[in-house]
């Protein structure tokens, strides 16, 4: 598994994107639902926002 690509926040972002991560690879639940950040979201047709935030 790769995290990568925070460009100039990467000293900021990276502390996070490395403790989930971790969780991921041990098997552990992540902090947050990262669905919403699937891989497949580009092909499966699903919305980025419901209806009712546009």
């Amino acid at each position: 598994m790769i995290a990568s690509g925070f460009s100039g926040h990467g000293f900021g972002l990276g502390p996070g994107a490395g403790m989930l991560v971790s969780r991921l690879v041990m098997d552990e639940a992540p902090q947050f639902d990262v669905g919403p950040y699937r891989l497949n979201r580009f092909s499966d047709g699903t919305r980025l926002h419901s209806p009712e935030m546009m």
